[in-house]
C-alpha cells in the first residue's frame, strides 16, 4: 500500500528532479521489502503467490512511470514551443466531452524555487505610490488601508513640494522590464506540449488507479 501510494503521488509532482527522486526510492522500497519477502516465502510448487505478481505489477507500473517522466522532460527541453504531438485526435478536449475537465486542470506540485519566489507578489499599487513619492492624500489613502487614522498623517500645505512626502526604497524591490516581459510573454507551462503531458499524466494517474483496484480486489478475493 505504502508503494502504491508513492507511486500515485509521483504523478502529481510536476519537478522534474523531485519526480525522479520519488520514482528512483519507490523502486528500491520495492526492490529491498520484495526481496526479504522472497527469501522468507517458503518453498512450494504451483502458481505464483499473489502478492508476488503484486509486487511484479507494481514494479512494472514505477519503471513505466520512470520512463513517462524522462521522455516528458526530454520533449520539453528539446522540442520548439509551438511543437504539439500528434495523436489523431485532441487529447486536451476529451475531459471537456467527458465533464471531467475539472479533476484535469489543477496543476502539479512545484518544488521548483523560482516559480517559488515568484508566487508572492507585492501590491504595485501601494508600492508605486512609495516608491515614487506621493502626496499626503495619496499616503493617507494607504493609511486607511491599512487602518490608520488621517490624524496620523500631517496636514498638507499650499505648496506641492511641502505636500508630498518622498520615501526612497531600493530600486531592487521593482522587477526590470525584462522580468516583466518574461513573466508576460508566454511560458513553456502554457505551451500545447506542455498542456498536453499534463493531460497525459492525468490519464496515466486514473489508469493506475483503476489497475490498483482491480489487482487489489483480486487478491483479496479471488
Amino acid at each position: 500500500m505504502m508503494t502504491s501510494i508513492i507511486t500515485l503521488a509521483g504523478f502529481w509532482v510536476d519537478t522534474f528532479s523531485v519526480n525522479i527522486a520519488i520514482v528512483v526510492f519507490n523502486i528500491l522500497l520495492q526492490g529491498i521489502y520484495g526481496w526479504n519477502m522472497v527469501q522468507k516465502m517458503p518453498p512450494g510448487s504451483g502458481n505464483t503467490p499473489k502478492i508476488v505478481q503484486l509486487y511484479t505489477m507494481n514494479l512494472f507500473i514505477s519503471g513505466l512511470q520512470m520512463a513517462l517522466v524522462v521522455i516528458s522532460k526530454f520533449l520539453e527541453d528539446n522540442m520548439p514551443k509551438n511543437y504539439a504531438l500528434n495523436l489523431g485526435f485532441e487529447i486536451t478536449e476529451v475531459p471537456k466531452r467527458l465533464g471531467v475537465d475539472r479533476f484535469f486542470e489543477p496543476k502539479g506540485l512545484s518544488f521548483d524555487p523560482q516559480e517559488l519566489l515568484n508566487s508572492e507578489q507585492p501590491d504595485e499599487g501601494i508600492l508605486s505610490v512609495l516608491e515614487n513619492g506621493g502626496s499626503s492624500s495619496s499616503i493617507s489613502g494607504i493609511g486607511n488601508v491599512l487602518g490608520l487614522e488621517d490624524d496620523d498623517f500631517p496636514e498638507s500645505t499650499s505648496s506641492d513640494a511641502e505636500s508630498s512626502i518622498l520615501i526612497s526604497l531600493p530600486t531592487v524591490s521593482e522587477p526590470s522590464p525584462d522580468k516583466i516581459a518574461e513573466k508576460a510573454s508566454p511560458t513553456t507551462s502554457d505551451s500545447k506540449l506542455q498542456l498536453q503531458l499534463h493531460h497525459i499524466k492525468r490519464y496515466a494517474f486514473l489508469l493506475v488507479v483503476l489497475i490498483y483496484t482491480v489487482a487489489f480486489l483480486l487478491c483479496l478475493y479471488f
